[in-house]
């Protein structure tokens, strides 16, 4: 790993450009799209990485419509490695 001196930091981040995100303020999942997951925290075992978050799932009313979440049903831990 690089080690960065203070003073390289504003020429490291001197050119970038800030852009309109991919997602809105209330679509949040930032580490991946094909599965929610909320409060991920990451461990290092042997060289690799493994994050760890909560197995979150839509919620549906009595007719199939999606509800907002409550993450009152969430019951499982997701691994990715």
């Amino acid at each position: 790993m690089q080690v960065l001196e203070e003073m390289n930091m504003k020429e490291v981040f001197a050119n970038i450009k800030l852009s309109k995100a991919v997602k809105g303020l209330s679509e949040h999942n930032p580490v991946m799209t094909q599965r929610f997951g909320a409060d991920p925290y990451a461990l290092v075992y042997d060289g690799r990485v493994y994050l760890y978050m909560t197995g979150d799932k839509p919620m549906y009313d009595a007719d199939g419509k999606l509800l907002e979440n409550t993450y009152s049903n969430i019951n499982t831990i997701c691994v990715v490695s």
